[in-house]
């Protein structure tokens, strides 16, 4: 009798063990093109498989699915033409999404699927990690993607790593305020790479986050103007976030075209605190303007934007009346602060009609201890240099075919030296400070 006891307890257990081996890990689910059908098929799967292959066209209405555990959601790629085997039409705001406060040790990545017609394609305000690759977005609403802290508080939200790789988001259908990426108020390290974003009415891409940024190889093309206040291309920079937790920025060889608006900018950096970062750099991006309306700046920097680093970057205006070239500028919104110890090095700003200057440097940004080297000002109309801030450098700067004024100093104790200028409006040097230090003899 002992003996069959025994034999039943080890097929108990070894049933049991069977059962945790065999854990749920991957479904494979086909659209009904029903919202339905289709909406409570993919929640199920979501909930109980750590893979979900999803096939054909889905219609989630007006409905959303809620990730509540880790999962990755895989579609099935594109034909050899480009389009989608996958699709998800419809969907709130966030068509897949993680919303709720206990999903904060959520993992999830969504691949190769094409949403189309959500208000927000794919969001998260709570994960651990998470990764958007190879889809293509079309949302009628604020966002292509959302990773956004819960609004008004403070904690540990969206965290651990972050990817947006080889997306394609066109924006030509969303919102007055339409934005490709938006990160705000996150806490994760986060990747921006590759993705192509079109037709942006506000903003590019949108990055506010308390980890380490990188914006790479993105290709960041505005829509028609609409009336809102102002536009950017990239929008970087730390807003509302504790200083301690403040990582490094990598900007680079990103492609930007823009204009056609009243104040369009192509890069945008803005700090609300200016404790120096390791690294913190704008490297190597392209910013091309169209369009006939005057417009912003090139670069612009806001607030309390400090310790950056400017180099290789090249701005041509298309024969379009800008503001600046290079902006240093007073806070739209906020604190406005000292812009201090930034390098400006090696960047060709051209074509270009400016109302302030190709470089301008306003008294409100109390700017000072900047670096400008090596950079190459030509055909131009307006100024070269217009610094209204004290103790910068200006050296061995290149003008070229200006028809304002080469360098205009209106604050105190710059440094002006070995600047080259040929076929520049005269005086090349104008000097309204006091004790600027000109060493320019060409």
């Amino acid at each position: 009798m002992k003996t069959v006891r025994m034999l039943v307890i080890l097929v108990l257990v070894l049933v049991g063990l069977e059962g945790v081996a065999r854990s749920k890990t991957s479904t494979h689910v086909y659209g009904k093109g029903d919202p339905a059908v289709d909406v409570q098929a993919v929640q199920d799967a979501v909930d109980n498989y750590d893979t979900v292959y999803l096939h054909g066209t889905f219609d989630f209405g007006v409905n959303v699915v809620e990730i509540t555990r880790s999962v990755e959601i895989l579609g099935e790629g594109t034909y050899a033409g480009g389009e989608y085997l996958t699709k998800i039409k419809g969907g709130g705001s966030g068509a897949l999404s993680s919303v709720s406060p206990d999903n904060t040790n959520v993992k999830w990545a969504v691949r190769d699927i094409e949403f189309d017609g959500a208000g927000v394609a794919i969001r998260t305000v709570y994960s651990e990690g998470f990764e958007v690759t190879g889809c293509s977005i079309s949302p009628t609403g604020g966002a292509g993607i959302a990773l956004t802290g819960p609004y008004g508080v403070w904690g540990l939200n969206v965290t651990g790593s972050a990817t947006i790789k080889n997306n394609y988001i066109d924006l030509s259908g969303g919102a007055l305020w339409g934005t490709g990426v938006n990160a705000m108020m996150i806490f994760a390290d986060l990747e921006v790479v590759g993705n192509t974003v079109e037709n942006f009415p506000r903003t590019g891409l949108w990055i506010n986050s308390a980890g380490n940024i990188k914006i790479t190889d993105n290709t960041i093309t505005a829509g028609p103007a609409k009336p809102t206040s102002y536009r950017n291309g990239i929008l970087v920079g730390k807003w509302f976030l504790p200083p301690e937790v403040r990582g490094n920025i990598e900007v680079t060889n990103n492609t930007i075209t823009t204009g056609g608006h009243e104040w369009d900018n192509g890069i945008s950096v803005e700090d609300w605190y200016q404790e120096p970062r390791k690294v913190c750099m704008v490297e190597d991006n392209v910013i091309t303007y169209v369009g006939d309306s005057p417009s912003g700046s090139g670069i612009l920097l806001l607030s309390r934007a400090s310790f950056w680093t400017f180099k290789d970057n090249t701005i041509n205006g298309g024969n379009h009346n800008l503001l600046a070239g290079i902006a240093l500028y007073p806070a739209i919104s906020g604190e406005p602060g000292p812009q201090a110890y930034n390098v400006f090095s090696n960047n060709h700003v051209f074509n270009a009609n400016f109302d302030k200057g190709g470089v301008y440097v306003d008294s409100g940004a109390l700017a000072s201890y900047n670096e400008f080297i090596e950079n190459e000002l030509e055909d131009i109309g307006g100024g070269g240099f217009f610094v209204d801030g004290d103790c910068n450098w200006l050296l061995e700067n290149k003008l070229e075919n200006v028809s304002g004024n080469g360098i205009i100093l209106e604050g105190d104790y710059n440094m002006v030296r070995g600047n080259k200028f040929h076929n520049v409006g005269t005086p090349h040097i104008v000097d309204n400070g006091v004790d600027n230090v000109i060493e320019d003899d060409d």
